[in-house]
């Protein structure tokens, strides 16, 4: 097995390829901005198939590209308890990264 990973926007999130390549497959382990693409290079790159992405959890900076596997047909992956994360991100607004330039004034 080969194991690739990448630091990734918005805040230095890992994701991970998992390639097996005897099999000529891959598994990619989280989904932070930017990770189809680079999912697709790795796996372009060892000529391999990706066949599933896993969530290690449901906070934001994980499953950023998420939708971009799931829009591909790559299965996707996480825990039963994260099912509320995964279905309706915006719950996470309150740990997103603040807009710059903006600041929150009490009356």
């Amino acid at each position: 097995m080969i194991i690739e990973s990448q630091e990734l926007p918005p805040i230095g999130t890992n994701a991970f390829a998992l390639i097996e390549p005897t099999r000529k497959e891959c598994v990619i382990v989280d989904a932070p901005a930017e990770a189809y693409d680079w999912a697709m290079q790795v796996a372009q790159q060892h000529g391999c198939q990706i066949v599933a992405l896993i969530l290690t959890h449901g906070h934001w900076d994980h499953i950023l590209d998420g939708h971009k596997f799931a829009a591909a047909g790559i299965p996707t992956y996480g825990h039963l308890a994260d099912t509320e994360m995964f279905a309706a991100p915006s719950k996470m607004a309150s740990y997103a990264i603040p807009r710059s330039g903006v600041v929150a004034c009490a009356d």
